[in-house]
């Protein structure tokens, strides 16, 4: 059998493309993977660095919230110990008056018993 030249070379060439365009694509393949894992690799670390200045803001912002908490605590006690002495006085000084209302009240039930003179009984004396 007899295969021309012309023939054979376009068969080598052609077959000489496939492989130098399978070669450039598995290249290329390589390449784009190799890029793919730095920028995964860049990103993860990016995100750790993000994720730990996001902790840090956190627990500060915790402990502003928390000293807040004990500063506003401590106000409230002060507040309300505060309240509470000046209701006790408020209480005292009310017991007082109410005290004296009551003997003055007495007084006056006093006065008017004497003003009006004894109950008339039912039965009158002969």
């Amino acid at each position: 059998m007899f295969v021309s030249i012309d023939a054979l070379a376009t068969v080598i060439s052609f077959a000489g493309l496939l492989v130098a365009l399978a070669g450039g694509f598995g290249w290329m393949i390589r390449r784009m993977d190799a890029m793919s894992q730095r920028l995964d690799d860049r990103i993860d670390q990016q995100g750790r660095l993000l994720n730990d200045k996001i902790d840090q803001q956190g627990r500060l912002l915790n402990d502003k919230i928390d000293q807040q908490g004990r500063l506003l605590a401590d106000k409230i006690d002060e507040v309300d110990h505060r309240l509470g002495d000046k209701i006790d006085g408020v209480r005292t000084d009310l017991g007082d008056k109410i005290e004296a209302m009551g003997r003055e009240i007495t007084e006056v039930k006093i006065a008017v018993a004497r003003l009006e003179g004894p109950r008339p009984h039912l039965i009158s004396p002969r």
